[in-house]
C-alpha cells in the first residue's frame, strides 16, 4: 500500500502550524476555509413595524444578489426604513458592491461597513454619478455655410 503525499508540503512554509500540534493546525484550516467559503448568510437582526436591518455573513457575491435585492425591494416597498448590517462581511465582488452602492444613494443604511467595502462603494457611488446623463445647453441653430468667393 503506498501513502500519498502532498504536492506541496505547508508545514514546510513560514506562518504555519507546525504538524506536532493537530489541533492548531485543525483551528487554522477552518479558519481559512470559513474566511475563504463563498456563502452569504441573511439574517433579519431587527424587523418593527418601522425599519427592518438585514444582517450579511460572509462573502457577497453575484450569485446572492437576486435574492438580496428581492429582500430589499420587499422591505422598500413595505414603507419601512431599510438598513444592512455589513460588519461581518468578508468579501464582495464588483456586482454586489455596484448593488450596494445603488442601494444606498436610494436610502438603504449601510451599518458596519468593513472599511474595505466602504472605499468601494464611495469610488462605485462616484462613478456612477459620473456616468449619469448630463443636460448639455442647446446649441444655435445650424446655419448653412454660404459660398464668401
Amino acid at each position: 500500500m503506498t501513502s500519498l503525499r502532498p504536492i506541496v508540503n505547508l508545514h514546510d512554509r513560514p506562518g504555519f502550524p507546525s504538524a506536532g500540534d493537530p489541533e492548531v493546525r485543525d483551528k487554522f484550516l477552518a479558519r481559512l476555509l470559513k474566511f475563504f467559503s463563498p456563502v452569504l448568510r441573511i439574517e433579519t437582526a431587527l424587523e418593527t413595524p418601522g425599519e427592518v436591518l438585514l444582517r450579511l455573513t460572509g462573502t457577497i457575491s453575484e450569485e446572492y444578489l437576486v435574492i438580496l435585492e428581492h429582500l430589499l425591494d420587499e422591505a422598500l416597498e413595505s414603507g419601512r426604513r431599510v438598513g444592512l448590517d455589513l460588519g461581518a462581511v468578508t468579501l464582495a465582488d464588483r456586482e454586489s458592491v455596484e448593488l450596494l452602492a445603488l442601494r444606498s444613494s436610494r436610502g438603504v443604511v449601510l451599518e458596519r461597513c468593513p472599511a474595505f467595502l466602504r472605499e468601494w462603494i464611495r469610488r462605485e457611488t462616484q462613478q456612477l454619478a459620473s456616468l449619469r446623463p448630463t443636460v448639455l445647453p442647446r446649441s444655435p441653430q445650424p446655419r448653412a455655410i454660404t459660398n464668401r468667393a
